[in-house]
């Protein structure tokens, strides 16, 4: 009973006890103590009907609240499904009766497990028995099989409905997101980071790899496996091993950025250690606490390498012209002094004075030193001028056969030595025949020059992706760190001109390849000539 109740009551008895006593008291007593309990009920009457219309308020503000509510549940664009502890469907709306293609109707009592499809029953299944823990919010990610077959990929948003009265939760509650288009748009992001041609890669806020795609393996030669969880400096070269880690800290303490935004040349490193150029563009991604920061890397070297051959030819352009103008220049007189050295060396003769002691040395020197001077024209012209190649079809492995077994008979009394391994099935090359014999010429005869004591020298050939590759090694004096011998006029001969070495490059590289060397000075010396295969 409430307080007004009891407070009618209590003037309802006073009022009866009035009227008992009124044949007790005088008339005017009576008329004064009935008015005043007429004046309680009035005031008591006013304050029920003030109460009663608040209650009605009230009712019908709860009454459009809970129709409101009704509205937005029904025609909510999320699906809502509430299900009972077994798993039962109480209650869903109408966008959740889309989402599963079917009518609601249908649906009362269904399990909702059994739309979950097979492959996601288990996750399902943990998510669900988090579900009636009071207070607790728990979501997944699930794909559910419509009615008609189909499968739709969404995201499970739930928790418990407590009864009220009770204090538990005897039913839940979960949300639907239709996710399919998102997972379309990461299923196509993830095909585009894996079959792009570019390094791609991520690190969390410590510098550690988190994604690293096919196109990263093949650059740095790391599986995904084995570089996961590593530190990112391991594909750098120095300075940027040791301040990569002080460059993220001040990066998250100010927000200063050196290289987020922009596109840099920078140096890498590969797992066996070698050293190449690339160019890095790193983006930060601020949704994702694990994968914060994003890197596409692009493998420039050959870009470099080609770059480097561009500025090497136009210098080698220069020092040609150069040199064929000193040439014809030169050339002239250098003939005139040639013959007229020989005329005089027979002139001598003729009257009966042999040509001997210094004079004969003298002779001799200006006839070799004036033929030394003739060939080293003819090897400017050749680098001046452009010249012109026939190919055909070649067997790299019979060519170096042919070439060996000359060199072996012309340094056969030097006590040099030749071998050559050979992969079998090595594939064609496309070749001028005379030119790439002059390479292995120049080669065998630089070995041999730095063996004048004998030695060996031993010619390898082996398949690669994209053609052969042929090892030229010999166990000579080697050649100086400090010295780059393809360099027009760099020579460790005495007589050497120096410009050799600028010829065999200029060859390989018309035929498409590519040369290089390692040297140990007093361990002998490797070439290495890279050459595509016969194009089909």
């Amino acid at each position: 009973m409430g307080e007004k109740d009891k407070e009618e009551v209590n003037l309802r008895k006073r009022a009866e006890d009035l009227l008992k006593k009124a044949g007790k008291s005088t008339p005017r007593i009576v008329h004064q103590r009935a008015a005043e309990v007429i004046h309680e009920l009035d005031v008591h009457r006013v304050e029920l009907e003030m109460q009663n219309e608040e209650l009605r308020r009230s009712q019908v503000s709860a009454e459009e609240s809970q129709r409101k509510y009704a509205e937005l549940y029904e025609f909510a664009p999320i699906g809502f499904c509430s299900f009972d502890r077994k798993g039962q469907i109480q209650q869903v709306n109408l966008a959740c009766a889309l989402m599963l293609r079917t009518e609601k109707r249908y649906l009362h009592k269904r399990w909702f497990r059994s739309f979950v499809s097979p492959g996601f029953r288990d996750e399902f299944d943990r998510f669900f028995h988090t579900l009636f823990k009071p207070g607790h919010r728990e979501s997944c990610e699930s794909q559910l099989t419509r009615h008609d077959g189909a499968l739709i990929d969404v995201e499970l948003v739930g928790g418990a409905v407590a009864d009220p009265a009770l204090g538990v939760a005897h039913e839940s509650q979960i949300a639907i997101l239709d996710i399919s288009q998102r997972k379309k748009a990461e299923s196509w992001s993830r095909r585009l980071v894996e079959t792009t041609q570019d390094a791609v890669l991520s690190i969390d806020r410590k510098g550690r790899i988190v994604l690293f795609n096919a196109a990263a393996e093949r650059t740095f030669g790391y599986s995904r496996n084995e570089i996961a969880g590593q530190k990112v400096n391991v594909l750098m070269s120095e300075p940027y091993v040791s301040q990569h880690d002080e460059y993220i800290a001040r990066y998250e303490r100010t927000g200063e950025a050196h290289a987020i935004g922009r596109i840099r040349t920078v140096t890498a490193k590969r797992k066996n250690g070698d050293l190449f150029p690339i160019e890095l563009s790193v983006t930060e991604i601020p949704t994702d606490e694990d994968v914060h920061y994003a890197a596409f890397i692009r493998d420039i070297s050959d870009k470099t390498r080609l770059q480097e051959q561009l500025v090497e030819s136009e210098r080698l352009a220069a020092i040609g012209a150069t040199a064929a103008k000193i040439a014809h220049e030169i050339a002239n007189p250098l003939n005139n002094i040639y013959m007229t050295t020989q005329l005089l060396e027979r002139e001598l003769a003729k009257e009966g004075n042999p040509v001997h002691g210094q004079l004969a040395s003298d002779l001799e020197t200006i006839i070799s030193e004036t033929a030394r001077l003739n060939a080293l024209l003819q090897q400017f012209r050749m680098i001046s001028r452009k010249e012109t190649y026939d190919f055909h079809p070649v067997s790299i492995a019979a060519l170096i056969k042919e070439v060996a077994d000359t060199c072996r008979a012309i340094w056969a009394h030097q006590k040099i030595h030749f071998d050559h391994v050979f992969e079998p099935n090595l594939p064609s090359i496309s070749a001028d025949r005379d030119k790439l014999k002059q390479v292995l010429l120049n080669l065998y005869k630089n070995g041999a020059e730095a063996m004048p004591g004998g030695g060996k020298i031993t010619v390898k050939a082996s398949s690669t992706e994209t053609g052969v590759l042929v090892e030229i090694t010999d166990t000579g004096t080697g050649i100086p760190p400090d010295m780059d011998i393809f360099e027009p006029f760099a020579t460790t001969k005495v007589d050497g001109s120096g410009i050799g070495m600028v010829v065999v490059r200029q060859v390989v590289t018309a035929h498409g390849g590519s040369i290089t060397y390692h040297s140990e000075p007093g361990k002998g010396t490797s070439f290495f000539i890279a050459l595509p295969a016969l194009k089909s």
